[in-house]
Parts: structure tokens; sequence; C-alpha cells
């Protein structure tokens, strides 16, 4: 079994599965919370993130972890996505999500992918070939879509302009 460490959730990978569990974060809340008085432009990015109201933007920020696990298996049961990793459970009201899991992606495999840049401008995960797992079948599917920018991004992106030299 390994352990993979986010920002916002902890990953356990064991045989084929994915287990992906939200983080609470407190004692990070607290900490942005000191520096707020000090900085507007942090206060800015925290509403603009999280919402306007504090006491949603507060919880959003400690539960963001919660937020992405849901966000991730709604998705993939709303739209059942090809270019996703599917997301098959959810436990706990979304504080663990399973999905099955993938092989891994050489910088060169994700170089193949065409992707619209409407989605490279949404969503940093583009780029970075550990947000992504190789399938039996060849095809390179994205495993971390919590984020709501990347979620949006997906949307807004037709299939069809999704292509990549392996599928």
């Amino acid at each position: 079994m390994r352990i993979k460490c986010g920002s916002t959730r902890l990953v356990l990978l064991t045989g084929d599965t994915a287990i992906k569990l939200g983080l609470f974060r407190p004692f990070r809340f607290l900490c942005r919370m000191c520096l707020f008085p000090f900085s507007r432009k942090r206060r800015e990015h925290f509403f603009g993130k999280y919402g306007n109201r504090f006491a949603r933007a507060a919880l959003r920020d400690m539960c963001a972890g919660l937020y992405a696990n849901r966000g991730e298996y709604e998705y993939s049961r709303v739209h059942n996505d090809p270019r996703v990793m599917p997301t098959v459970y959810s436990l706990l009201r979304g504080w663990i999500v399973i999905q099955p899991r993938g092989g891994p992606v050489s910088k060169e495999q994700l170089r193949s992918w065409r992707v619209p840049e409407q989605y490279r401008e949404r969503a940093n995960e583009m780029g970075q070939p550990g947000q992504f797992a190789s399938l039996p079948d060849g095809r390179i599917v994205l495993i971390d879509y919590g984020r709501p920018e990347t979620r949006r991004a997906l949307l807004a992106t037709n299939r069809e302009a999704w292509r990549h030299s392996c599928g």
C-alpha cells in the first residue's frame, strides 16, 4: 500500500483501488486567519475561492477535501465522462470516495494529449502527470478532478475536443 498526501485529501493506493480521504484542516484555516489583517490580496483570494460569506467560506476551506470528494463523485455519477477516472463509491457522506487505480503516466504520454486552451487556463492540473492514470485499454484519464474549476473546464469542453494518440 502507498499513501499520497495532497493539500485537501489523503489517498491510499492499494491493489487496484484508490481510496481518497477528505482532510479536515482547521489549523490551516487558523493560520490563514492570522494573516488576514495584513494582506488584502489573501483576503480577496480566500473569499473569491470559497465564497463571499465568512462562515460559508471558512467551512469550505476547512472541509475542502470533503467538497472535492463530493464533486468528483457527483460529476462521475451524472456525466459518465470517459476523460476521467470514475468514482465508484462514496462513504461517510463524501469524506471517503473510491476509484479504480490506473497505471502511471509519463510526461511523454501526457504531451500526446491535445487539450483545448480553455482547459489549460482554468485548471492547473493539466501539466502534472501525477494527476492522470493510464488504463489497460491505453486511454489516459484524469484522476483528480475535485476542484470546481477543473469540473467547470471539463463541462465547458466537449468530449470530441479531447483527443490523444492512445485512444
